[in-house]
């Protein structure tokens, strides 16, 4: 028996309503697939790997950009000092 049979033979009663369930859940369970093997594609994993080195990269710069003010102001704070 095919899906449009059974959906004949099952109506608008409660065994339908069973039947409309069973395959909105079956969609959902495919897509659901379909999106977890694009998102593991190994094209996907690598353009994610690289996003992410980029980000640390430039967080990475701008800390030592600030470490870099920072000892700049210490030593001229300390070679005021011993002055």
């Amino acid at each position: 028996m095919g899906e449009r049979e059974a959906e004949q033979l099952l109506g608008q009663g409660w065994g339908g309503d069973v039947l409309r369930r069973m395959q909105e859940h079956h969609r959902r369970v495919v897509e659901a697939r379909r999106a977890k093997a694009e998102y593991e594609a190994p094209a996907r994993v690598q353009e994610r790997r690289e996003e992410r080195k980029r980000v640390a990269q430039q967080r990475h710069e701008q800390r030592l950009t600030l470490k870099k003010e920072r000892d700049r102001t210490w030593r001229e704070s300390q070679g005021k000092r011993g002055g």
